[in-house]
């Protein structure tokens, strides 16, 4: 299953996981549910172009005393900051089980950077 356009995400280099915040009322998570396993690439859109591509075992995480400190982190990578308005309306969708985690285990992927070029 291709789990579909991702914009913000982080990669957890400790545990070697790429995790997702995503509403938990959708189609993709029931689909995950039932089909755990996934295919993934993610780009960088500015030039030079860079990005990792591959599959792996996606996981629902829905345990706000795991969901919250995830999505902090990805708001932090993006924003720089949790005082906003975007995460704090969605930190608060995900301490009500709104908003979940995916977390994918990769199982394999490769990457490419056409600044090495």
């Amino acid at each position: 299953m291709q789990i579909g356009t991702i914009d913000w995400f982080n990669y957890d280099k400790d545990r070697e996981k790429f995790l997702i915040i995503t509403p938990k009322a959708t189609r993709k998570i029931k689909n995950l549910r039932n089909k755990p396993n996934v295919y993934f690439s993610i780009d960088d859109g500015n030039f030079p172009y860079k990005g990792v591509k591959g599959k792996g075992i996606a996981a629902v995480v829905d345990d706000p005393g795991r969901t919250v400190p995830e999505a902090k982190k990805i708001y932090m990578k993006y924003l720089g900051t949790l005082d906003h308005p975007i995460p704090r309306m969605i930190l608060e969708s995900v301490q009500k089980g709104i908003h979940v985690i995916i977390e994918i285990d990769p199982k394999f992927f490769s990457t490419w950077d056409f600044a090495m070029q």
